[in-house]
This record gives C-alpha cells, structure tokens and sequence, in this order.
C-alpha cells in the first residue's frame, strides 16, 4: 500500500446494508494512531475503539478522537455511489504536535459502537512538529462503490 492510500473496511459492506450509516446526518471523524495496531481489510467488525488506544497524543491542535470531517455525503449518480467531504484537514505544525502518526482511521462517532468505514496509510511516521500534517481527499470522493 503506497503512502496516502484510503483502504475501506470489509465490513463496512455489511454497516451498509444493514443501515448502520446516515452519512447526511452522521458525524464522521479521522482519528490518528501510530503503528502499534496496523489496520487491515479484513479488521473483523472493526470501531474506533479497536484503535483508539493506540492514538497519536492529543496536544497542539490535535484533539482525542480526530477531526470532524465538515459536510459528508452520500450521492448516487448512474449506479456509482459516492462519499465525500466539504472539507480537507490540516493539523498545523507545532513543536508540542505528535510525531507519530502511521494511519488515520476513518469512523462514524454517531454509531452506537463508532463503526469505523476505512483506513489511511499515511506511510508514517508523519510529525506535525516537522510540518503541517494534511489530509486531501480525491476530487472524486472520499470512497466510491460501483453497481454494475
């Protein structure tokens, strides 16, 4: 997996079809976390509680949980099906910043079990005291699914 990669959870298959996600009215964070808990694929039933323990410090304008993504989304157009966000993050640099963070875990904090949906490989580690730490999401969505 290359550095910036976004990875999406089997089992967000089933959070789907099973009416887990509300993505017009849900909240979505992206939380940090350094490499002692690499996500995969296959994570079975993967929350952000599987990682959390494992997050990057909460310090310098990174608070416990991750961002909130602004705006997210869900639209269909001709059989693709596309989430997405208003907004990119940005935590800022600062010497107190974290200088530790490998993945961001992208995850639904209005779930009762705060489903995660995927993962980023931020080919870490990535410091926010080096510099500022951004997160751009493809023009085209965050994640999309075909039905052909």
């Amino acid at each position: 997996m290359a550095r910036g990669d976004f990875s999406i959870f089997e089992e967000f298959a089933e959070n789907v079809g099973g009416g887990d996600h509300d993505f017009a009215n849900d909240t979505l964070k992206l939380g940090l976390i350094d490499s002692t808990a690499a996500p995969t694929d296959a994570d079975g039933t993967p929350t952000w509680g599987d990682y959390s323990a494992n997050e990057v410090s909460a310090a310098a304008g990174y608070t416990a949980g991750g961002a909130t993504l602004s705006s997210s989304s869900w639209t269909e157009a001709s059989g693709v099906g596309t989430l997405d966000s208003t907004a990119n993050i940005t935590w800022s640099q600062n010497a107190s910043g974290f200088n530790d963070a490998y993945y961001g875990i992208l995850y639904n904090s209005t779930h009762a079990s705060s489903a995660a949906v995927g993962w980023l490989d931020m080919g870490g580690p990535v410091s926010q005291q080096a510099g500022d730490v951004s997160v751009t999401w493809s023009s085209s969505g965050i994640l999309t699914i075909t039905v052909s």
